[in-house]
């Protein structure tokens, strides 16, 4: 490795994207591919969320089918904790080999990614985002071959794919080494060549550390991770409230007997769209009009569910 000398000894390439989308498939490939080649000049660790999750206590002692939040979160506090530790051992010696540590894990929300960038940047590392671009219809399509606690949801998937945020590396500086495959290239990206042609990408990226920020840029990092967290949780909370008025408004349709299936599935598609607009009416507003936008996006859908099933009432009573 020729530019060892001016690169961060060791690297964090944190892999995102859909459940589908190819991601521990690659990972497992290019960490055995870069250990090869490496022949003893670098070494490669990966931490795959998923796997932490599901040899979790609670995962084994309950129906695996069941989404289980708290469970999730403590799996995933876990999973970081490993991360963390593969960051303060690798290479610590003068003249050791490079290290690369792959995190596996679908880091759907921005403000999971950045979590990441801040332990790279705690630990001197390098930080390289990998992100595996797949169309919801096909990350379904994959995931319903899969069997077991690896098949997801398709609800939670459906609503991962929603409120997905992927890296944005012409807006945020901290994104800026982001790597972008299709999920096709990636389930075919076993020969050499196009293994060897990431790996170039990925050492291209591998630089320096990332920098260490002033301590008042430190105090404007942290309001805006916390204004990214709270942006997020607006968005589960306003798409879960959504839903759960939705759901009320078709139970309350189809208890009528005097609405025909049609019109019943008419009133349904508009509400899903008009949820989808509203979340595309808060993931756009100005951080400083964000609990603003959450209630009238609330307020204004409501009142759509209300006036919906009034008209088709209405209609069918005709």
């Amino acid at each position: 490795m020729s530019q060892q000398h001016s690169q961060a000894r060791k690297c964090l390439l944190v892999m995102c994207g859909l459940p589908g989308a190819g991601k521990t498939t690659l990972a497992n490939q290019f960490r055995k591919a870069f250990i090869e080649r490496a022949a003893g000049g670098g070494d490669c660790s990966a931490v795959c969320f998923d796997q932490v999750e599901h040899s979790a206590e609670e995962w084994q002692s309950q129906d695996s089918k069941d989404f289980q939040p708290e469970a999730w979160k403590k799996a995933r506090a876990t999973a970081l904790t490993m991360v963390e530790q593969h960051l303060s051992s690798a290479v610590a010696e003068e003249g050791a080999t490079q290290h690369l540590i792959i995190v596996d894990d679908n880091m759907y929300y921005r403000s999971m990614r950045h979590t990441c960038f801040q332990l790279a940047r705690q630990h001197q590392a390098a930080f390289i985002q990998l992100y595996i671009s797949c169309p919801l219809a096909l990350a379904l399509q994959r995931n319903a071959a899969r069997q077991g606690p690896a098949r997801v949801p398709d609800h939670l998937l459906i609503r991962m794919g929603t409120v997905f945020e992927a890296p944005e590396p012409d807006r945020r500086a901290w994104e800026a080494n982001t790597i972008v495959l299709a999920a096709d290239s990636a389930l075919h990206i076993s020969s050499s060549h196009a293994m060897e042609q990431l790996k170039q990408q990925i050492m291209e990226m591998w630089k320096g550390p990332v920098a260490a920020v002033p301590s008042a840029e430190a105090e404007e990092e942290a309001r805006q991770a916390s204004r990214a967290a709270n942006q997020a949780s607006l968005l589960h909370q306003l798409d879960l409230r959504c839903r759960r008025q939705l759901s009320q408004a078709m139970q309350h349709l189809n208890s009528k007997q005097d609405v025909d299936k049609l019109a019943k599935a008419s009133v349904a598609r508009k509400l899903n769209l008009s949820r989808q607009a509203a979340l595309a009416a808060l993931r756009e507003a100005d951080e400083s009009q964000a609990e603003a936008v959450f209630h009238d996006q609330l307020a204004s859908f409501a009142r759509t569910c209300t006036t919906l099933v009034a008209t088709s009432e209405s209609l069918e009573g005709l």
